[in-house]
């Protein structure tokens, strides 16, 4: 199909779609709070990835996920 720009707006899109389970709204607020929910993962991996972990404790990456794998420090349950 040739992409041409009249027939854009000839062509039925969204919720002008009979089919459409979704509108215009329900799109920005899906769009928004999946948005949201990618900046908390974002921020709990930064603090609880081996590396925030290692940075929060002071000690190298290494050593962290060796403590929490029980590769080291076995005895603490």
């Amino acid at each position: 199909m040739i992409d041409d720009p009249l027939n854009r707006l000839s062509v039925l899109r969204g919720e002008d779609l009979p089919w459409s389970k979704l509108d215009e709204e329900t799109v920005r607020k899906a769009r928004r709070d999946y948005e949201r929910a990618r900046l908390l993962i974002k921020r709990i991996y930064a603090e609880y990835s081996i590396d925030g972990m290692a940075k929060k404790y002071g000690v190298h990456r290494r050593t962290m996920h060796k403590a929490l794998t029980g590769e080291t420090w076995s005895h603490i349950p």
